[in-house]
């Protein structure tokens, strides 16, 4: 079992949204992966190596627990990994093994552990990246290309989106302790936690140990597409035409500013028929 199959943050209180969304740039470029999850059922979880927050899933570790909290992790690790001793050897092992950790010692294998571990986990874990929300004019100004773009929405009952999990935005970074926070503490803080600055985003993500790369989902999981405020004749035209083409039904709609809030309304494309 991997370590996401192991840790999972436990909220019952937080219910879980009925859509996910998940803003996409309608550039030449990009268009090949819109495509594949429009006709393959393919999303793409990403390294966090690649994001556009430089403390994504970039942890503080720290080893400041206390002495003998410290030497009690000690102990526990020694009855699991060394079943032979007997408890007073367990406990010699331990003082002599606390008396030889310096505070420079610990504070360079804290280091060290801080760096390999934000290397391997912004390269190697698979993260897809959702919002609860389609109208947030912030998103669609980062991620939907300036309003150029496209966002697509999913039925949250699925079992991918099961797995996601809601992003927590705080003041300062959380201090990730090694030898006291479980499983699911590690994941909250370091996977789970941004910056109060990025609340407008309502995030909630997939992730997955080893996961970079393509997972594919059931076709009813998609359920509509909005077309961006300012996409082009171009951009229209073209997402029309998937829409048409696209063997599961799916609903097309279309984001405008409102006449009299800051606000954007997101209404069913007139006049356009299958």
């Amino acid at each position: 079992m991997s370590f996401f199959e192991e840790a999972r943050v436990s909220e019952p209180e937080v219910k879980v949204p009925k859509k996910f969304y998940r803003y996409r740039s309608m550039k030449p470029e990009a268009q090949l992966s819109v495509e594949r999850t429009l006709f393959h059922n393919e999303l793409r979880l990403a390294p966090a190596s690649g994001f556009n927050d430089p403390f994504d899933m970039r942890g503080v570790f720290t080893q400041g627990a206390a002495p003998e909290v410290q030497r009690e992790e000690c102990l526990r690790l020694s009855r699991k990994f060394k079943p032979g001793l007997t408890e007073a050897q367990r406990k010699i092992e331990a003082d002599e093994m606390m008396m030889s950790l310096s505070p420079d010692c610990i504070e360079a294998k804290t280091q060290l552990m801080q760096m390999m571990c934000n290397q391997l986990f912004t390269t190697t874990v698979g993260v897809l990246c959702l919002s609860e929300t389609s109208e947030e004019i912030l998103m669609w100004s980062h991620y939907g290309d300036c309003h150029q773009g496209i966002c697509l929405e999913f039925d949250g009952h699925f079992n991918l989106m099961a797995e996601a999990q809601q992003v927590r935005y705080e003041e300062s970074r959380p201090l990730i302790d090694i030898h006291v926070d479980s499983n699911d503490v590690v994941l909250q803080k370091h996977f789970l936690t941004k910056a109060r600055q990025w609340e407008y985003e309502k995030e909630w993500r997939v992730i997955r140990d080893g996961g970079v790369g393509v997972v594919t989902f059931p076709p009813e999981m998609l359920t509509g597409i909005i077309i961006g405020a300012h996409a082009s004749r171009s951009t229209l035209e073209t997402v029309v035409r998937w829409w048409r083409e696209c063997p599961q039904p799916i609903k097309l709609y279309r984001a405008s500013p409102s006449r009299t809030e800051f606000k954007l309304d997101i209404v069913p494309c007139p006049g356009i028929s299958r």
